[in-house]
């Protein structure tokens, strides 16, 4: 992925952040297509693990931000560095730390929430992110309630 794409994707998340107008609906829309990208993509290293806990226990958003770590490692491991799918791993890293943003430090940091537990298979991993967001968002949703 080109610099100038990153910068732009970051720069259009930072934008949405600051206009306090998020269109949530759009995000959660966006990350699901570059997430079924991800899941038809193939990782080139076969036998890969990638660490992916859970969320169990209180640490929906603590596994996610341990996603968005290892995504780095997926990436790497996983595709060459001008491919599409590479695009969509990075898109998705700046998803999901969009929608961690509002999360507090201490909700993020929690001691028991570890991220070095539950090694899966790159498309498990990847299947784990989007069940991770719905938890998040439905815990989101019944806070609201």
């Amino acid at each position: 992925m080109s610099l100038h794409w990153i910068l732009v994707l970051t720069v259009t998340l930072l934008h949405i952040l600051t206009a306090q107008t998020v269109p949530v609906n759009g995000i959660y829309e966006d990350m699901k297509r570059s997430i079924d990208v991800l899941q038809k993509a193939d990782c080139k290293e076969h036998d890969a693990e990638f660490y992916s806990p859970s969320g169990t226990d209180g640490c929906i958003s603590n596994a996610l931000k341990c996603h968005m770590l290892e995504l780095k490692s997926v990436g790497g491991e996983c595709f060459n560095p001008n491919s599409d799918d590479l695009k969509h791993v990075y898109r998705t890293k700046a998803y999901i730390e969009f929608i961690l943003h509002p999360v507090s430090q201490e909700q993020a940091n929690l001691k028991h929430c570890s991220c070095e537990k539950n090694l899966k298979t790159y498309k498990e991993f990847i299947s784990n992110i989007w069940t991770l967001v719905q938890k998040l968002n439905s815990s989101r949703e019944l806070k609201e309630a």
